[in-house]
């Protein structure tokens, strides 16, 4: 075999193991992007997970402050006729529901950014819109309550048409609906 014989015989075996090396890096890369995009899949749930877990913590916490005997008195008696609040009671009814609308814009937040599905987010859109049915709410989100939150998510509160039914407790009735009377 002569030199330049010998000298293709090497070009053709750089060129076949440089092949072999593309298609291997290109196997490890494909392999390493899967990898990458089941970590990042696995990361992703995990957020949301998380995201669900503390907007339903903040939820509990609520309704537990709601709970409350004197606080539910606030709660019955304001959000009918925000007048027969007492000037210490009325800072006590607003600061409940403010705390109920930050949640309301929180979920809205969390579903924009993937962190809640639909159907939870339209079951509790509905669900705050209908509470702006409530006299002693409206009254106040109108004084200027909306101001509180964010352009987008009055809109959006404005425009949601609830399918949420008001209702009202009475001790020889119990819950009834006002259509009811």
């Amino acid at each position: 075999m002569d030199l330049i014989s010998t000298t293709q015989l090497l070009g053709n075996l750089g060129e076949f193991v440089g092949a072999m090396a593309v298609v291997g890096t290109l196997f490890y890369l494909a392999v390493q992007v899967r990898n990458s995009k089941e970590a990042t899949e696995a990361n992703t749930r995990s957020q949301q997970l998380h995201s669900y877990t503390a907007w339903e913590s903040a939820n509990l916490n609520l309704n537990m402050t709601m709970s409350n005997p004197a606080q539910a008195e606030i709660i019955a008696i304001g959000s009918y006729d925000s007048a027969n609040l007492t000037e210490e009671s009325w800072l006590s009814f607003a600061l409940m529901y403010i705390g109920l609308f930050q949640i309301a814009q929180s979920t809205d937040y969390l579903y924009r950014s993937g962190a809640l599905d639909r159907e939870l987010w339209e079951s509790e859109m509905h669900r705050i819109a209908g509470i702006l049915n409530f006299p002693g709410v409206r009254q106040m989100w109108d004084a200027g309550l909306s101001k509180q939150f964010t352009p987008r998510f009055v809109e959006l509160l404005e425009s949601t048409q609830s399918n949420i039914a008001m209702l009202y407790w009475d001790s020889e009735r119990g819950f009834y609906q006002h259509d009811d009377d």
